[in-house]
């Protein structure tokens, strides 16, 4: 039985039904889909003539296809007939494979599907992709070095935040401008960057809207990605503009000695449910309860990480899922803890910490080189 991966879908960015797979598997931008086929460690594809002379430059393939000259017999479709012809019998195609092109196929082969078809390889980072990630994180930490200073330009005039450059009192659209407006600078693009203040840091995709308050917390979650190579980077910082009470300054000392004991189990052969629970415990143990039981949901909400790439959410996942971290995974590690109403003196807000570290042979290297001392994030 001879196997052939079979993935359909565009590479630029914004293009419809983007394979980040197709991408990573041949560093082939194209903005309409193209059909990539993988047989053993042979790699094809299949293109149109607008882009047949630009994939034959730049595609990290073995053969590239013109769809329109390639005809086999029974006029059938040029994948079908180079199919049958490599002597493939059995398919296999990511889940989210066009409903067509997949029933096409199940006429002709056997046909299996798969969530993840690089999703392991893909984990596994090569250099070139660490050295874009790595570039990436050094635009987050420029730009929000530029949120931040803005943030310490302003003055608190009661409940409000005012800038000098600006009329009216400062709004999370303010900070999210001069932080997406820097990444674009550097040749990045700010996608839903969060700049979320009281009961919106309480939501933790909550992209944020209206006024900054003064002694609130302030999440800062920016996860932009390169306009070249399409690979992003991840970073949170809670910050506050004026002292925060200590009810707040509590709840940051507990996410950050979350984040660290964390951060000291990330090694090769852990398991990442194991990490998840450390941070779990450390949460508990500082006083700060978690149900996603009741409603509204409260405390540590979420997953713990998540692998990082050509996708922000890309495996592994550092949570239940009990996967299992190796050499060469980038990992996000960003314990939150979240509140809509008080309860039990815990006031309205949330606080997230978050961190990319690769794995190492002897344990991880931390790519994110932000401050995240509480004296560091008062301005």
């Amino acid at each position: 039985m001879k196997h052939a991966l079979v993935l359909y879908g565009a590479t630029d960015l914004g293009a419809s039904e983007f394979s980040a797979d197709i991408l990573w598997a041949t560093k082939f931008k194209v903005p309409d889909p193209v059909l990539f086929i993988q047989i053993e460690q042979k790699k094809v594809l299949l293109v149109s003539a607008l882009e047949v002379e630009r994939a034959h430059k730049e595609a990290r393939v073995d053969e590239v296809i013109l769809l329109t000259a390639y005809r086999g017999e029974n006029h059938e479709s040029p994948l079908i007939s180079f199919l049958k012809n490599e002597g493939v019998t059995h398919v296999t195609t990511p889940e989210s494979m066009r409903w067509s092109i997949a029933q096409h196929l199940h006429k002709h082969f056997e046909v299996s599907a798969v969530r993840n078809p690089f999703g392991k390889e893909r984990s596994i980072k090569r250099e070139d992709e660490l050295s874009e990630i790595e570039a990436a994180q050094r635009a987050v930490e420029r730009a929000v070095e530029k949120g931040r200073q803005f943030l310490k330009e302003a003055e608190v005039r009661g409940a409000e935040i005012f800038h000098p450059t600006l009329p009216d009192p400062v709004t999370s659209h303010d900070v999210r401008k001069v932080i997406d407006h820097d990444l674009y600078d550097q040749g990045y693009l700010g996608i839903d960057s969060i700049v979320a203040c009281g009961a919106s840091a309480a939501d933790p995709h909550c992209r944020g809207e209206g006024l900054l308050r003064p002694h609130q917390p302030i999440v800062l979650d920016i996860f932009p990605r390169s306009l070249e190579s399409l690979y992003f980077a991840d970073q949170t910082r809670t910050v506050f503009k004026g002292e925060p009470d200590m009810m707040f300054q509590k709840m940051y000392a507990a996410v950050l000695d979350a984040q660290e004991q964390s951060l000291s189990l990330i090694v090769p052969g852990a398991k990442s449910d194991t990490v998840m629970q450390r941070a779990q415990e450390v949460l508990k143990k500082h006083g700060f309860p978690t149900s996603v039981t009741e409603r509204p949901v409260y405390g540590f909400i979420h997953g713990l990480g998540h692998g990082v790439g050509i996708e922000i959410h890309e495996l592994p996942s550092i949570g239940r899922s009990g996967d299992i971290l190796e050499e060469g995974m980038v990992v996000t590690v960003e314990p939150g803890l979240y509140y809509s109403k008080e309860r039990s003196g815990i006031p309205v807000g949330g606080i997230r910490i978050e961190d990319m570290v690769v794995v190492t042979h002897t344990g991880h290297r931390n790519l994110t080189r932000f401050a995240k001392q509480l004296s560091d994030m008062i301005v």
